[in-house]
């Protein structure tokens, strides 16, 4: 893999969690691509797998309603290439740092619309290609080992209008 250009439509499941007038909290992201491959040269597919970020969180108030919320974390993201002509799978683990920047409009308690954007900076990628052997379901290692040069970038604006019922 060189250069790749992958996307994918998929859902996001984020949120902050702060305590009552604290402005100290966390944040959690977790992106589950939908399954749309990319076909790539040799008869190779990219798949995306699901994406974990975790990390602390700051929230300013800028007024009774209008919050900026600003996340920062540890980035996990999984990737699988495969070639079945070739009998040849390809995992990788990509480590880097996310962050999610946002401002939020609080209506009431319960209705809420907030817009932002989400990105991501990898910077370790540990790669294992396993080839298939003349054996079925029998597989040798080709390559296990982290990727030299490696750095990969990823952003997403986002846009939430959110309505819930909170219950006691």
């Amino acid at each position: 893999m060189k250069d790749l250009n992958t996307s994918a439509l998929g859902i996001d499941i984020s949120g902050f969690q702060f305590t009552t007038d604290n402005p100290f909290g966390y944040f959690i992201q977790v992106t589950v691509p939908l399954p749309l491959t990319n076909n790539l040269e040799n008869d190779n597919t990219v798949y995306r797998l699901p994406d974990y970020v975790i990390g602390p969180a700051f929230m300013y108030k800028i007024n009774t309603n209008l919050v900026l919320q600003i996340g920062l974390g540890a980035d996990f993201k999984f990737i699988r290439v495969e070639n079945n002509k070739a009998k040849r799978r390809e995992t990788n683990i990509i480590y880097g740092i996310a962050t999610d920047i946002g401002l939020k409009y609080n209506f009431t308690d319960a209705l809420f619309f907030s817009i932002g954007s989400k990105g991501s900076y990898g910077y370790y990628n540990d790669r294992v290609v396993r080839l298939q052997t003349s054996e079925p379901n029998t597989f040798r290692y080709d390559f296990n080992d982290s990727i030299n040069n490696f750095s990969s970038f990823a952003f997403a604006p986002y846009i939430d209008w959110v309505y819930y019922e909170h219950k006691e």
